[in-house]
């Protein structure tokens, strides 16, 4: 899968909303298909998002499952 739409999509997403940055993680069969982190995870220090960053409790989270 050509992955390329979906970035340009979060990237429209990150810059119209302000959201500093995000993690990403696609899971197809059952298999880690996609990973990638967007943008930053502290502005303060300029510390870039990964596929690892773990998030506090208190940011807005949200997961959404497909099949």
């Amino acid at each position: 899968m050509d992955y390329g739409m979906l970035e340009s999509f979060i990237f429209e997403k990150i810059s119209k909303t302000h959201l500093p940055g995000l993690s990403l993680a696609i899971v197809e069969n059952g298999e880690l298909a996609y990973t990638k982190g967007f943008c930053f995870r502290d502005l303060e220090y300029g510390l870039r998002a990964t596929p690892e960053t773990l998030y506090g409790v208190g940011s807005q989270s949200l997961l959404r499952l497909y099949q």
